[in-house]
């Protein structure tokens, strides 16, 4: 069961902008974002920007996913913008025994390793997403312990970004995608998608943890259901997908496997903004 809880609150700055707080036009609002995911590996979502007196200014990796509720040793995963380099973070505990998102590696599409990148220093944008593991998703009955996104509502009503294209015929590239928002969204009926080319596909996880492939054939989004007869054996049939939904608080994989120009396309309108 996926339950987002979204709280919004004014104020004229937040503690992180003290400085500031005279060059604030009005109030900002900010938002908590409540998710609970059984898997132990989800997607999250960017749906704010950085407490910032900017318009829509890229959130630190530090201030997305709130330390509360999760465990020492949970891990945050980012690609980077050119998408050839995986940034990881893991959750650690100082001296004061607060606990910060500490950078352990930066693993290269080469499979070289560079020196971690500090996770107040690295930034996402928002509508696209990372990645957070968790060794305890669940408590000792089986129920989704939540977690919590944190951030600035933008200033912007429509968000519009490309997905990463392969450089070549069957060499998939891989972009990760959330809406920027903090309801669940229907891509087929919101018609956020354009310019997906023939073989591209849409990996959605559910917060149980299991994982449906959608895949553009031309025409119409189709995946592949499976289904077990009376003798015991088990046919797969292509079904045309009605509707594909994206979770508040949680993102998909967008696979493209050729380099189509235009790139394709993600778009949001009428987001929440402040």
């Amino acid at each position: 069961m996926n339950k987002c809880a979204f709280l919004v609150a004014s104020a004229v700055v937040c503690a992180s902008m003290s400085a500031v707080a005279e060059t604030v036009q009005g109030g900002n609002v900010f938002g908590i974002l409540a998710v609970e995911s059984k898997s132990a590996d989800t997607i999250v979502a960017v749906p704010w920007c950085e407490c910032s007196a900017g318009d829509d200014q890229p959130i630190a990796i530090s201030n997305i996913v709130k330390t509360a509720n999760l465990t020492v040793g949970d891990e945050l995963y980012a690609l980077n913008d050119s998408r050839e380099k995986v940034n990881k973070w893991e959750l650690s505990v100082g001296d004061d025994n607060v606990k910060y998102w500490k950078g352990i590696r930066v693993v290269v599409q080469s499979g070289s390793v560079d020196d971690p990148v500090p996770a107040e220093q690295s930034h996402a944008f928002r509508g696209s997403a990372i990645i957070l593991h968790r060794q305890n998703p669940t408590d000792g009955t089986g129920n989704p312990i939540p977690f919590y996104l944190y951030g600035q509502v933008g200033s912007v009503e429509a968000v519009t970004y490309e997905a990463f294209v392969s450089p070549g015929e069957g060499v998939p590239a891989y972009t990760l995608v959330s809406p920027p928002n903090d309801t669940d969204v229907d891509i087929i009926a919101g018609g956020v998608i354009a310019n997906s080319a023939s073989g591209d596909s849409l990996v959605v996880r559910n917060l149980s943890g299991i994982s449906r492939t959608y895949t553009y054939d031309g025409s119409k989004w189709v995946y592949y259901k499976a289904t077990k007869g009376s003798d015991g054996k088990v046919t797969v049939a292509e079904q045309t997908a009605d509707s594909i939904t994206i979770k508040c608080g949680t993102g998909a994989w967008y696979v493209s496997r050729t380099a189509s120009d235009p790139a394709p396309t993600f778009g949001w309108s009428n987001v929440p903004s402040k």
